[in-house]
């Protein structure tokens, strides 16, 4: 790799998740950026956005918080999709938003299906298509919840005000157009930086990946953004992690996002159903993402 003369920039960004490759996009497209004097490397350890920025729920909305930040924010992705094409390159889109309480059902599995093998589709529920009533204000397009279920539902935003993205794919167009400005990317894992220059970091220590080879290479400015590895990184920066789980599943459905309150049947002895609060988000490829509580949820599918 080359690495311009010392009095030049070497910025390294050290995780290639959606901090550090929209930084990289950022700074190849500042005023002042010249790739043959500023050397912009993006340093990840697995692969780009291979953490919880590929596997985030993407979406935006106008209404969310904090208030100061997210009308820049926004805006800035609407910029950006009108710029690259983000609806077909990254799935961005404008939809509906609603909170919807619900009291959960169990579908009793058709005989002889096996929900536990792989390859096989599972039984898919049909969509109401209009023949179920619909509870007031429930929009009738909404034709993937099943309206007997429903308890209480309100609008939270349009698509005029509420937004998508697929995380993933959002992640790594903006590493590919970083890299198409003169960003490079490195896929190693970060073993230690030595900023004990007074005037302040000097380099940084890596393991390539694909041979397990520890390089250096000089730096004058570094970017942590490893999420919850940034503290093994450089253990003075104050930041923790939360497991979270989600699943996708295929379908072709409206394009909402549902925030819900489900109490979930009893299952097998009498017991009491537990509430979850699933977040479920269509999106254009023909898939649904569901966060939330899904170890209870799916705990409850196994006890019916």
């Amino acid at each position: 790799m080359y690495f311009p003369s010392i009095g030049c920039l070497l910025i390294g960004i050290l995780g290639g998740g959606i901090i550090g490759c929209t930084t990289a996009y950022f700074l190849t497209r500042h005023p002042s950026y010249n790739p043959s004097t500023h050397q912009i490397t993006i340093l990840e350890a697995t692969s780009i956005a291979s953490g919880a920025s590929g596997k985030a729920g993407g979406l935006l909305a106008l209404w969310a918080y904090p208030s100061s930040i997210v009308p820049l924010s926004y805006r800035l992705h609407a910029e950006l999709a009108k710029e690259h094409d983000g609806a077909k390159r990254w799935g961005y889109r404008g939809l509906n938003c609603a909170s919807i309480e619900a009291k959960g059902q169990a579908y009793e599995k058709p005989m002889g299906m096996d929900i536990n093998s792989k390859g096989g589709e599972w039984h898919k529920l049909p969509k109401t298509n209009g023949k179920t009533s619909v509870p007031s204000g429930v929009p009738n397009d909404l034709d993937w919840v099943d309206p007997s279920t429903i308890r209480g539902y309100s609008t939270m935003g349009t698509p005029e005000t509420t937004a998508q993205v697929h995380p993933y794919l959002f992640t790594t167009s903006m590493a590919s157009l970083a890299t198409e400005a003169g960003a490079h990317i490195v896929i190693g894992s970060v073993t230690s930086l030595d900023h004990s220059t007074s005037s302040g970091v000097k380099s940084v220590t890596y393991k390539l990946k694909s041979t397990n080879e520890t390089h250096t290479i000089p730096a004058t400015d570094i970017i942590l953004s490893a999420g919850p590895w940034t503290s093994k990184i450089f253990p003075a920066a104050p930041i923790s992690a939360m497991r979270a789980h989600s699943v996708v599943i295929k379908a072709e459905v409206a394009p909402y996002a549902i925030f819900s309150e489900i109490s979930l049947p009893g299952g097998k002895n009498g017991r009491r159903g537990a509430t979850v609060s699933p977040e479920m988000y269509a999106r254009p490829d023909g898939t649904v993402y569901a966060c939330g509580l899904l170890l209870k949820f799916l705990s409850f599918l196994d006890r019916c």
